[in-house]
């Protein structure tokens, strides 16, 4: 196959040689194999001034030349600027003509005198040659055509991308924003609701549904203070709602808050639901625990290993001794064990020893 491809191909051919009897047997053998001479010159200079008029698709070189300009310094012209090949013809064989030949990357060479055979092989390789690097540089360059349109296209997709994000986060940020101010429009609402309905029972609901509120609003505001709307930072928001509950009870600032939180961060809703559950028994403990005393000890653990674990503590008086998660009649207590089971998909236990001690466990993501 390889042979049948270069012997179809007619070259164009270009002599460089002094001895003219040479030239003239050289242009009668490459007339028989069926290439064209396009031009013949006994010098260098010469040789370069027809390169660009005649543009040749192979040069016969000999390697020394009369002229101020040899072979040698010409063929590796020819190649740097025209990207014409090069096959030397020579009747030397020192090693210094061939080393300092190879610099100039020839496609070939040929003993004098050429035989009509030998002349035919190496055309065959130099063309094929010729042939297979022009195809390769224009694969080449092709390849590198496509490489910068799809870098161009990745580009754009970047900056497109990162303009959609930075939106995304704006939206996200206004949202919380607005959620957030809205939360406390109706936390406000409702305590002044509760401050003008006139019966202690309702007043009381208000407030309750007030801290529910304000536990979801101030998540609200953690996101948007971090500017990470999918984690929440448990510690400070945790330690903030606890701090904040406790202030809205009323003479309550002898009550001592211990709180070990660990630092981990978890999506915003369930962040969201343990700030709810922390409201609830923080609640019912300021509500039911101390016995109107005002004084006691409320502890808070959060730990994170395989489960986050929350273990909410008082030294109250505790639960009554038939109590039972099943049989729960306390509405806040009752929202705890939903809010656990329910939406964090945990396990909630309770105990009753020197005050409650309330350990919820859940994974820290959706499995």
């Amino acid at each position: 196959m390889f042979r049948e491809v270069v012997l179809i191909l007619k070259a164009r051919v270009a002599i460089v040689d002094d001895d003219d009897e040479f030239v003239d047997m050289l242009t009668i053998m490459l007339s028989t194999l069926g290439h064209e001479v396009v031009f013949s010159v006994s010098n260098g200079k010469e040789a370069l001034d027809k390169m660009l008029d005649h543009n040749p698709d192979i040069v016969l070189m000999d390697i020394v030349l009369s002229n101020s300009l040899d072979g040698i310094e010409t063929a590796g012209l020819i190649n740097s600027i025209y990207k014409i090949p090069v096959i030397y013809m020579t009747g030397h064989t020192e090693d210094k003509f061939l080393e300092k030949a190879k610099l100039t990357e020839p496609f070939g060479y040929m003993l004098k005198p050429i035989r009509s055979n030998d002349l035919k092989h190496a055309l065959e390789m130099g063309l094929y040659r010729s042939k297979v690097e022009k195809e390769l540089k224009k694969y080449r360059e092709h390849l590198e055509d496509l490489v910068n349109l799809r870098t161009h296209e990745l580009q754009e997709a970047n900056e497109k991308l990162v303009l959609a994000l930075e939106e995304k986060h704006l939206l996200l940020r206004e949202l919380n924003h607005r959620v957030k101010n809205n939360m406390q429009a109706i936390s406000g609402l409702l305590r002044i609701q509760a401050a003008s309905s006139g019966n202690k029972e309702v007043a009381q609901v208000l407030l309750d549904f007030e801290k529910r509120i304000q536990a979801i609003g101030l998540i609200h505001g953690k996101l948007q203070d971090s500017g990470d709307y999918m984690k929440v930072r448990l510690k400070p928001y945790l330690t903030d709602l606890a701090k904040n509950i406790v202030s809205t009870f009323e003479n309550w600032a002898e009550v001592t808050l211990n709180i070990d939180i660990s630092e981990v961060q978890i999506c915003s809703e369930k962040a969201m639901t343990c700030g709810l559950v922390l409201n609830e028994l923080i609640s019912n403990s300021l509500k039911h625990a101390f016995n109107g005393t005002k004084k006691g000890t409320i502890t808070i653990t959060v730990k994170a290993n395989s489960d986050i674990k929350i273990i909410f503590s008082d030294n109250g008086k505790g639960l009554p001794g038939d109590f039972s998660l099943d049989m729960l009649k306390t509405t806040g207590l009752h929202l705890v064990k939903l809010f656990v089971e329910d939406q964090l998909h945990g396990t909630l236990k309770m105990e009753s020893k020197k005050g409650l001690t309330c350990t919820i466990a859940f994974p820290p993501e959706e499995s």
